[in-house]
């Protein structure tokens, strides 16, 4: 291709992913409604984006205490953005039209109003690399672009591109792995290959595996499906394709193992819902919000005389058998990992359609001599399409059908029409009226799409730039308020402000939280969460956690020193927080009883023999907890708080045995009997399961609420042990809705706080300094007491190197989550430094791949023909 020519498919490709968007185009303009969808997409996608651009911009690569708790941002956001190689473009971009002044402020809201550009960018280079990958496959460069357009056009395009930002950049690593693979088989160069693997794998793990999953079918089905007689021979190929994997495999590793070791170091219950084999659930063909066939695509599918071409038999046979396949959940399942099924693999349908219409195209167009015959075929074809669409739309979900049937019938007689004319005339000009009118039909059926399945159903209507500035999300003037008045206190604090709406605040406002939403999260704080401590964030997902359900002991163990409380929320304040500031409905509460950054001590306590809750907090601040082989002191149980109660049912309940039934929404009532001690708080341990419901139950001890997912949710904890801590009272009152549950009481107990006072008093004869800077922290401690280990309020996670005056030394999980060490004597100079785990060897791995990736491909080019 030529200078000319490439100069025009740039334009051609730019002009089209603007008209593909138009429909979001004209909405911002006129409306200011923001390409993205308000769930995932705000909550998620935009703020990591301004968490990295932040993070990054001012040279943090790795960690940062803002993450949550704290923790390696750079592997757990490799799902979404932290490797993505258009992320990393748009991102420079953004800095040097900041660092021009070009624009006032980068911030969340800018990030919610650039993402249509960035569609239209990503949209614009999908189309330029398919066209190139197209010619590989035989395609003149305006039959490849058919191709290209008709693959990046397709609904779920927009739907990755709308909902999960990252998902959509497979798109551009799709169909470059398939070039490898051609190049391969047909050309025996490897180069492209290596290429494919590693700009996959590194951009996305998760994408990665689904484009080498289909890429290894590809490649057997090639096999078996040869395009011609002069094809590499199999052995050689599996030589090349080995050899070049691994390569493509070991470049990728600088981003690819801090993804992989993310992953395992994440807690995911196994799904327990049933996978079918096979299950219809969306009409493909009228009104899927995953996918929809092209209507032209069944057109030359049931045109039999392609199918003398060996290109279109196999991307059409491919096509239609995925096509089928999408209604196996068991294959959504495969492609999720073996987890849960998800829908997200059917961009390789686009593809394959995409390719089979180009060829049909090129099959139609290009012949020397048109026969009556040709004629007769399309004729059938054309026929054989209304038929299909009008039985889909009759009987497959017609009431969910956005495209009507008289629109359908419309479209397919202009398909053949428009094909039977240029068959009679064979103008070139023609020619391009008939693409121009495949492009029409496209971008209609897909503005179709945008407006019915993602404007409306997914509610891309409410993604306003009043919705992204309100309260809940960006623009809470008093939280920005009260993070002013916690900095200027000099000191490690965490703020623990509980937004439903939005858990990862910390990330859009800068502060240290104690909240986070993420599809992978450091299994180590999970598990302090759901196994050790039993904490109820008000929500049951494995991707989230949320404060500490005003756990006094636990906020002061994490240095969260203050809270942030609406109005309705005021009454259950945590035990020992005074207020010092309201604005607007919000309440900023300090700590009383705080802690020092370091935990000094002689007592540490075995994790078996902790069993209540109340003495694992209990000996979390009078020592430290560790494993049984670190442990050098016993547990003594506090049996003392846990209190006698009994269980008052009324006309809609009954107990009995374990089985608790409710016959209408209501309250079971337990009542603790009289003449015991009172408490500050308690903590209610209990357990609750819904025999009936397999989705998820809202209920609430004393006004607080929370949920529990059924067994078949994707991000169901699937922990019915639960506790909830309430202010004192004499009556607890469980509400919940109507229905049968599993259920009963563990214990009951009170808390009065007195080893936190003393902690806190102690606390204050302790001499120390400290710094945190990104990913490390300094800290200076003379130990004139001769403690022997210290604990700090930092997540324990693999990837921290310790120093203490110059030698390296060996890091205990101390508290179930956090990092802890031994002490000598006298003055200790602390070190502590984060680096993703085996970052360096990684970077190693990736050179010598580089390397001898570039030695192979010259040796090859110099002495292999």
């Amino acid at each position: 291709m030529n200078k000319k020519k490439f100069v025009y498919l740039i334009l051609c490709s730019f002009s089209l992913a603007l008209l593909a968007h138009s429909f979001f185009i004209y909405k911002f303009l006129k409306d200011g409604i923001y390409f993205g969808g308000p769930s995932d997409n705000l909550i998620q996608m935009l703020a990591f984006k301004d968490f990295l651009y932040r993070e990054i911009s001012n040279g943090n690569l790795f960690y940062s205490t803002k993450y949550g708790l704290g923790g390696n941002f750079f592997g757990s956001l490799s799902y979404y953005f932290s490797t993505s190689i258009v992320f990393y473009l748009t991102l420079g971009l953004v800095k040097l039209i900041d660092l021009f002044g070009l624009v006032t402020t980068v911030d969340f809201n800018f990030w919610a109003s650039i993402s249509l550009w960035i569609s239209v960018a990503r949209m614009t280079i999908v189309l330029i690399i398919t066209t190139y990958v197209g010619k590989i496959y035989k395609l003149k460069t305006k039959y490849a672009f058919m191709a290209a357009s008709m693959f990046a056009l397709s609904g779920i395009y927009f739907r990755h591109a709308v909902l999960w930002e990252p998902f959509s950049d497979a798109f551009i690593w799709l169909p470059i792995i398939l070039f490898g693979a051609e190049k391969i088989i047909q050309e025996k160069k490897p180069g492209f290959f290596v290429l494919g693997v590693f700009l996959t794998l590194f951009n996305n793990f998760y994408f990665g595996y689904i484009n080498l999953l289909f890429a290894f079918f590809y490649i057997v089905l090639r096999w078996l499906w040869k395009f011609s007689e002069n094809e590499t021979p199999i052995l050689e190929q599996i030589k090349l394709f080995f050899i070049s994997g691994i390569l493509g495999i070991a470049i990728s590793l600088i981003g690819l193992f801090p993804a992989i070791y993310g992953v395992l170091n994440n807690y995911r219950p196994a799904y327990n819902g049933t996978i079918p084999k096979f299950e219809i659930v969306d009409n493909i063909l009228t009104s899927s919000g995953i996918i929809i066939i092209p209507m032209v695509f069944l057109f030359f599918a049931f045109n039999i005389s392609n199918y003398k071409n060996k290109i279109f038999t196999f991307f059409t046979v491919i096509s239609l058998v995925l096509c089928i396949l999408h209604s196996s959940p068991l294959l959504a399942s495969i492609f999720n990992g073996f987890s849960a099924p998800q829908n997200r693999w059917e961009y390789i349908i686009a593809f394959t359609m995409g390719i089979s219409i180009g060829k049909a195209l090129e099959l139609s167009f290009e012949k020397e001599k048109i026969e009556k015959k040709d004629f007769i075929f399309n004729s059938c074809a054309a026929l054989c399409t209304l038929v299909v669409y009008f039985v889909a739309t009759k009987i497959m979900h017609s009431n969910e059908t956005f495209i009507t049937t008289r629109y359908f019938s419309l479209m397919i007689s202009l398909i053949f029409i428009g094909i039977i004319i240029v068959f009679k005339y064979n103008n070139p000009y023609l020619k391009v009226v008939y693409f121009v009118l495949l492009l029409s039909i496209s971008i209609v059926v897909g503005i179709n799409y945008q407006k019915n399945i993602l404007f409306e159903n997914f509610y891309v209507k409410a993604m306003t730039k009043e919705l992204v500035q309100n309260e809940d999300f960006s623009g809470n003037e008093a939280i920005k308020k009260f993070i002013n008045i916690v900095e200027k206190e000099e000191k490690f604090n965490r703020i623990d402000y509980k937004n439903y709406n939005m858990p990862n605040m910390s990330l859009i406002e800068d502060y240290n939280g104690t909240s986070l939403y993420s599809s992978l999260i450091n299994k180590n704080i999970t598990d302090f969460y759901i196994k050790h401590l039993k904490i109820n964030t008000g929500g049951d997902a494995v991707n989230t956690y949320a404060g500490f359900n005003n756990r006094s002991n636990l906020l002061s163990i994490f240095n969260a020193n203050y809270v942030v409380l609406k109005d309705e929320k005021l009454f259950n304040k945590p035990y020992g927080y005074t207020e010092i500031a309201t604005e607007n409905g919000y309440h900023l509460l300090k700590n009383e009883n705080d802690l020092n950054f370091i935990n000094v001590t002689n007592s540490l306590y075995s994790e078996k023999d902790l069993k209540s809750i109340v003495d694992k907090e209990e000996a979390m601040i009078n020592g430290v907890v560790v494993a049984d082989a670190f442990a050098n002191k016993k547990y003594t149980e506090n049996s003392v708080s846990k209190l006698d109660y009994e269980i008052k049912t009324d006309e809609i309940s009954s107990f009995d045995n374990g089985s608790l039934i409710m016959k209408n929404d209501g309250i079971l009532r337990i009542n603790l009997l009289p003449n015991q001690s009172k408490y500050e708080d308690l903590f209610m341990d209990f357990y609750l399961k819904s025999k009936e419901s397999n989705s998820f139950d809202f209920y609430s001890l004393n006004g607080f609420t929370s949920e529990i997912k059924g067994k078949d949710s994707l991000y169901g904890t699937q922990v019915y042990d639960l506790l909830i801590r309430v202010k004192y009272a004499n009556v607890l009152e469980l509400k919940l809705p109507k229905g049968e549950y599993e259920f009963h009481i563990n214990s009951i107990y009170g808390e009065n706080y007195d080893s936190l006072r003393k902690r806190h008093v102690r606390d204050q004869s302790v001499d120390y300094s400290y710094s945190i800077n990104n990913n490390k922290i300094n800290i200076k401690y003379d130990n004139l007491n001769e403690n022997t280990f210290m604990s700090i309020p930092i997540p324990f996670e693999e990837g921290w190197d310790l120093k203490i005056n110059g030698v390296k030394e060996d890091i205990i999980k101390a508290n179930y989550s956090q990092i802890g060490f031994y002490l000598g004597s006298d003055l200790q100079k602390i070190e502590l430094k984060y680096t993703p785990p085996y970052f360096k060897v990684t970077i190693i791995i990736s050179f010598i791949g580089l390397l001898l990736t570039f030695m192979w491909l010259r040796y090859r080019k110099k002495n292999i023909n």
